[in-house]
């Protein structure tokens, strides 16, 4: 045995220097030269099983494989290898699942052409995902886990770097997205960046657990920043504390405020007046821990308040009191106009001598709508000569109870109203919607005289005649 040991040493030590195979060149040449016996401790068959399980844990000599069509199998043969992609409209890539053959797996990937690369394998992963995009002038390592695939990008260490040149093409530089889209920073021709991305977002992110700021660095001294705070609020800070809109032109500066749908605006006319306007007519403004307050500065002293309640639906003036329309010079009544969220409007006025209000509508007779605390309404309307006064509610009308031959006259409600039935002593009907507690009512009888009694209860009016009656009329109000 150490004769024979001996004897392949001697051997190696006087072959001649031989270029790197590939795995599979290795393979054929021992299983062509190793010899075959079939006796021994050691037979050369366990030297070459041996040796070719040596060469199959070697990486692969490196070779390289260019491609420009479409698409494109990753094989085992690729083991070790360079695979350079070249194609302007895209190369889909795909490679078996990280296992078998594959699972001690891994290849270069170049893409020197226009159009992505996107590797996707079988079954198994890529950096957590289905696929990768490989971009113009991009490389990766694709290793095997035995389950699915990583990669590695190559690092570059670039101290300067000049994209461009003076008389040619402007400089530019693309930052791909490892699924789709891409970001570019280009100079125009005198050298003024841009920054243009996929969506149009430009987001700055911080490296430790400050936010991400812009900074902007005057050409004297001094700068001014743009970013966000830990928690994602927009901050804006200068120098000398100040934030200015300018503009050459004659109008004024206006910072728009763009929603999913619609603009708001605030600004300052030519002549310095300063205007809010939004996309609705409507001014909010929010609270973070108390409750939103607008505050309005007196021109020689004191302060002046317009609070929300913290929970909304309340507004408190301090200290107390809210003009319309100036009292001192006399220019119109203290005025107040509602408009509704489609058309129209409701104008409350008071009037010369301020000692009474006018409700006026642009629809037609004036209106005021009693909401109920839980559900429905009661409306007080004027007549259009005025002099009288009209109530409808949003509940059902009356209806039959006891009165035989019962028929309820039009716009008749709990409150008040009329039916006619055959002649009876008595007459029950019921209230289209129940009272909160039983109502005080008043009936009349309409064709004879007679005594009358009119019992109530939340869900019922009884009336009870003395001479039979063939109608009657009713009056109801709540306690």
């Amino acid at each position: 045995m150490r004769k024979i040991a001996l004897l392949l040493a001697a051997l190696l030590f006087a072959a001649p220097a031989q270029a790197q195979q590939t795995k599979a060149a290795m393979t054929t040449e021992i299983n062509t030269n190793f010899l075959d016996n079939t006796t021994g401790l050691i037979t050369p068959a366990i030297t070459r099983t041996t040796t070719i399980d040596m060469t199959n844990s070697w990486q692969q000599a490196t070779q390289t494989r260019t491609i420009t069509a479409a698409s494109d199998t990753i094989v085992v043969g690729d083991y070790g290898h360079l695979l350079t992609y070249n194609n302007a409209g895209g190369v889909a890539v795909s490679i078996a699942q990280a296992t078998g053959s594959f699972s001690t797996y891994n290849v270069w990937i170049k893409n020197i052409g226009a159009g992505n690369v996107t590797i996707t394998p079988t079954i198994s992963t890529i950096n957590g995902a289905a696929s990768i995009v490989v971009g113009l002038n991009e490389g990766l390592w694709i290793i095997s886990d035995g389950t699915n695939y990583v990669t590695a990008n190559l690092p570059t260490s670039i101290n300067t770097m000049s994209l461009g040149q003076n008389g040619g093409a402007s400089g530019q530089i693309v930052l791909r997205g490892n699924t789709s889209g891409a970001t570019t920073m280009p100079v125009d021709a005198t050298g003024n960046l841009s920054i243009n991305s996929n969506n149009g977002n430009t987001n700055f992110g911080p490296g430790t657990g400050s936010g991400g700021f812009a900074t902007f660095v005057g050409s004297t001294s001094g700068s001014s920043s743009f970013g966000v705070s830990t928690t994602g609020q927009a901050l804006i800070s200068s120098v000398d504390g100040s934030f200015s809109f300018g503009r050459g032109s004659a109008a004024g500066p206006t910072l728009f405020l763009n929603a999913t749908t619609g603009t708001g605006s605030i600004g300052v006319t030519s002549t310095g007046h300063m205007f809010v306007n939004s996309a609705d007519g409507a001014l909010a403004i929010d609270a973070i821990v108390n409750s939103a307050s607008l505050q309005l500065q007196g021109i020689t002293s004191g302060v002046a308040f317009i609070n929300a309640a913290a929970t909304g639906g309340a507004i408190t003036i301090a200290p107390g009191t809210l003009f319309l329309a100036n009292t001192n010079n006399g220019i119109q009544n203290g005025f107040l106009g509602l408009r509704g969220s489609t058309s129209g409007e409701v104008d409350l006025a008071a009037n010369t001598t301020g000692t009474a209000v006018t409700v006026t509508s642009s629809a037609g007779n004036a209106t005021v709508a009693l909401i109920g605390g839980t559900s429905g309404f009661t409306n007080l309307t004027a007549t259009t000569t005025g002099g009288h006064l009209n109530y409808a509610g949003s509940g059902s009308s009356p209806t039959n109870s006891a009165c035989t031959g019962f028929s309820l006259a039009g716009s008749s409600t709990d409150i008040a109203g009329r039916v006619t039935f055959t002649s009876a002593t008595s007459c029950v009907i019921n209230f289209g919607t129940a009272w909160q507690a039983a109502p005080f009512c008043l009936a009349a009888g309409n064709s004879a005289a007679t005594t009358i009694d009119a019992i109530s209860s939340t869900t019922q009016l009884t009336v009870q005649f003395g001479t039979a009656q063939t109608g009657m009329t009713w009056h109801c109000y709540g306690p």
